[in-house]
């Protein structure tokens, strides 16, 4: 503001001295030094007490009469200006003073919404960056363990192994085949978890969880605008009565001040006529409104300017106050249009934040899905198929009878199979559909299970390997939680989409209710692991609901 107070009155006393500039500042100084002193004598403790709005525009009428009533006095002093009218200077002071107070007030309110929204994007992501984190280091303890489990699991069976073959008399062809095998086993036991986990590793450090929200999003102009948006009658009153009878005043004499306050009345009775057309309208191009802001101020500029000279105001002087008139109708549109276009731009801005935390959030979803489920792979694995494989063939070795050809073939198959084990579990080995059909067959006689597999939730998760993986465990424990805890009879499980990106799982029995006294076990941690969120209540009618949310690496149109 201290730019344009001081052209204003360069350009109404037709002094540019650089005397202005002092003048201005100390004035800005001495309504700051009241403030501030208020501030001290208590003026805080009194709001905190008891919030009055009355209070704080009060504070900022008295800021707005020192200022002015400081410029008009100096500058008097100095010869800048020919009289000095008090009355008519605290008048201004208090309009000019209380207007300042609210706009800036506006502002920063509205700044405030946007900074904690910001605010709360960056907690978001400073949340997710320390899962990646945790993750990172995860994936670095999986790996030590892993490696360490595939050493005593596989090492110790593999020199039995080798000690027992020697004590047999083998042909050279199939000992070379079989030791062969045992050193590829030994060299390269580690190197397919290493590559699998590397990968995990690249995926956690290329995660962009930054990209999304741009606070440009605030200011990104519309196509099309409701044009009466950024008229305010209001406002524009309250800075003509501002503006108006100081520039009659200053321009020839305070007894133009009443003729001043009948023009501000008149611009906002044509102010509101026109809002009421404007309202009317449909929505028109940003550049149509734009012209016809232009044309507005234009013609009440014109209007005003008539109406001085039809009053006897002296034409010189009326060039100047239609010109005042003029910057302070564009002024306030400009604003107002501004507001408008922040409060339209408001909701995109925090959808943009809403989506870029739900996005943050399923990407390192997905990627805890990958950790855990390439974890529990591996571990069945190693401790399953490779080492079921090696035991069975040690237990043929140790027989205690001369192995036959056929034998050392199997035991030769047997490492073959470890060594295939070790190789890592396949890509595409898994079958979520097949997977749930083995589960129904193991529940059948014993309870009704309903599996609702229609619909485009459901694909999305057998599509996703790591996803499907994680929705046959959580409705294998939905399923033994409901007969172990609730003697269930009947069950059903649902897929749905809540969330865009996100698959819900329900699993509802007609068991009884759930114990107060029952404890969190195995199932709730790995509900934890895997599921964001999840829960478990007493729905009535329904019975008791296992609800759990897993992210989806992909998603068909049909899903929202």
């Amino acid at each position: 503001m201290f730019i344009p107070q001081t052209l204003f009155d360069v350009i109404a006393f037709n002094s540019a001295s650089w005397l202005w500039f002092p003048i201005w500042t100390s004035a800005h100084l001495s309504a700051t030094a009241l403030v501030v002193l208020v501030k001290l004598l208590g003026f805080d403790r009194f709001q905190a007490k008891r919030p009055s709005a009355m209070a704080n525009l009060v504070l900022a009428g008295l800021a707005g009469i020192v200022r002015v009533v400081w410029v008009g006095e100096i500058s008097f002093t100095q010869g800048l200006v020919s009289e000095f009218d008090l009355g008519a200077r605290i008048g201004s002071g208090v309009v000019l003073g209380v207007l300042l107070f609210v706009a800036i007030t506006n502002i920063l309110e509205i700044n405030k919404t946007y900074s904690n929204a910001l605010r709360g994007l960056l907690k978001t992501q400073n949340q997710l960056n320390q899962l990646r984190r945790s993750a990172r280091k995860e994936v670095t303890q999986i790996h030590s363990k892993l490696a360490s489990d595939t050493r005593k699991v596989v090492e110790p069976r593999l020199a039995e192994i080798a000690g027992l073959l020697r004590a047999q008399k083998l042909s050279l062809k199939l000992r070379n085949s079989v030791t062969r095998d045992l050193s590829d086993i030994l060299e390269n036991q580690v190197r397919p978890l290493n590559k699998s986990l590397r990968s995990f590793s690249k995926s956690i450090d290329s995660a962009n969880l930054q990209a999304g929200v741009s606070r440009k999003t605030l200011f990104r102009i519309p196509e099309a605008v409701q044009a009466d948006l950024a008229i305010s009658p209001f406002w524009i009153l309250l800075l003509l009565l501002g503006v108006i009878p100081f520039s009659l005043y200053i321009f020839e004499s305070a007894n133009w001040a009443l003729l001043g306050v009948v023009l501000s009345i008149m611009n906002y009775g044509l102010i509101s006529l026109v809002r009421i057309g404007l309202r009317r309208q449909k929505l028109v191009p940003f550049q149509t409104a734009i012209f016809q802001y232009l044309y507005l101020t234009m013609q009440l500029s014109l209007i005003d300017y008539a109406f001085l000279l039809f009053a006897g105001y002296p034409e010189p002087s009326a060039h100047f106050v239609v010109l005042m008139i003029f910057i302070t109708l564009t002024f306030t549109i400009i604003a107002v249009g501004l507001e408008a276009v922040q409060e339209h731009n408001r909701s995109d801005f925090l959808n943009q934040i809403a989506q870029n935390n739900s996005r943050i959030e399923r990407e390192l979803g997905l990627l805890n899905q990958k950790v855990w489920v390439e974890k529990r792979r591996w571990a069945l694995t190693i401790h399953g198929t490779v080492q079921a494989s090696l035991t069975a063939a040690l237990a043929r070795l140790n027989a205690g009878e001369r192995l036959t050809s056929v034998d050392l073939v199997k035991i030769s198959k047997h490492v073959i199979q470890a060594k295939k084990g070790l190789s890592g579990p396949k890509a595409n080995s898994f079958d979520l559909g097949l997977a749930i059909k083995q589960q129904k067959k193991t529940w059948e006689g014993i309870m009704s299970v309903q599996v609702i597999t229609k619909g485009p939730e459901f694909e999305n998760l057998a599509a996703d390997l790591w996803a499907g993986f994680c929705a046959n465990e959580i409705i294998k424990e939905g399923l033994s939680n409901a007969f172990r805890h609730g003697a269930a009879k009947k069950v059903v499980v649902r897929f749905q989409s809540e969330k865009p990106g996100f698959v819900t799982i329900e699993v509802s029995n007609d068991g009884r209710a759930l114990s107060k006294a029952r404890k969190n076990g195995l199932g709730s941690q790995l509900l934890d692991e895997i599921a964001y969120p999840w829960s478990l209540t007493k729905v009535p009618k329904v019975g008791t609901v296992l609800r759990a949310q897993i992210p989806v690496g992909k998603a068909k149109a049909g899903s929202r």
